[in-house]
C-alpha cells in the first residue's frame, strides 16, 4: 500500500539479491515479465536473484488515480518502499530504464548500504 492506494506487483525468480525494477508510466506488472521480446533479458536477471516488477499507482493492476490528483515524484518514489515493505525487503538493486526519478529520489532519501541503484540503457542489435 502507497498511502490508501494498492501496489500491484510480481516477482519472477528466487534468490538471495532482490532486483527492482522501477517502470515507466505505462506497464502492466502482470504482463511485462512475459512478453516474448524480453524473456532474455528476463532469465539474465532471475540468474542473478529475484526480480521484482510492480505497477505504479494508477498504471497496470495497481490502484487508479483521479485525473486531478495523479501521484508525485515522492509518492511514485514511496511505492517502491511499499513494495519491498510488502515483500520483507531488507536489500535491494534499483534497476531504471526511463524512470529514474523515483528509483533517484528513493536512494537520495532511503540511504543504504544495501540498497543500490542502476540505470538501464538498451542498444539495438544490428539486423544483419
Amino acid at each position: 500500500m502507497n498511502g490508501d492506494l494498492h501496489v500491484a506487483y510480481r516477482t519472477v525468480g528466487a534468490g538471495a539479491r532482490d532486483i527492482v525494477f522501477i517502470p515507466s508510466w505505462f506497464t502492466n506488472c502482470e504482463v511485462l515479465p512475459r512478453l516474448p521480446s524480453i524473456q532474455g533479458w528476463v532469465e539474465a536477471m532471475t540468474s542473478l536473484g529475484r526480480l521484482i516488477f510492480f505497477d505504479q499507482p494508477g498504471t497496470g493492476a495497481s490502484d487508479p488515480v483521479t485525473p486531478g490528483a495523479l501521484p508525485t515524484l515522492e509518492q511514485w518514489a514511496d511505492s517502491i518502499t511499499a513494495v519491498l515493505d510488502g515483500l520483507g525487503s531488507r536489500e535491494a538493486v534499483l534497476l531504471a530504464g526511463t524512470a529514474i526519478g523515483p528509483a533517484a529520489l528513493f536512494a537520495a532519501t532511503h540511504p543504504s548500504p544495501h540498497h543500490r541503484a542502476s540505470r538501464a540503457r538498451g542498444r539495438r542489435g544490428s539486423d544483419n
